[in-house]
């Protein structure tokens, strides 16, 4: 998402809950709009800088390397999401 599809943003300051950052965007694809309430703690503020999640030639070149991704690897890593957990291992 880029700063040009935000709409709106605010933060709420809460005194007995967590506060948040309300998100009301644009989608640029289908242009339909959408809002989302964030956590204090998960905002990123650094989500709406333009170019800043894009890959540099370096990484891009990288990746030409790696090659397509598999059906194999596909199968493989939705079996390791189902395998993760919020507990930590080896306690």
């Amino acid at each position: 998402m880029a700063s040009r599809d935000v709409l709106q943003q605010r933060f709420f300051l809460s005194l007995f809950g967590p506060s948040h950052f309300y998100v009301r965007y644009r989608c640029s694809r289908c242009q339909r709009i959408g809002e989302r309430y964030i956590p204090e703690n998960m905002w990123n503020p650094a989500l709406f800088r333009e170019g800043a999640s894009l890959p540099n030639e370096q990484e891009l070149k990288r990746y030409r390397k790696l090659g397509r991704i598999t059906l194999d690897e596909q199968i493989d890593f939705h079996f390791a999401l189902a395998r993760l957990s919020a507990e930590p291992e080896g306690e």
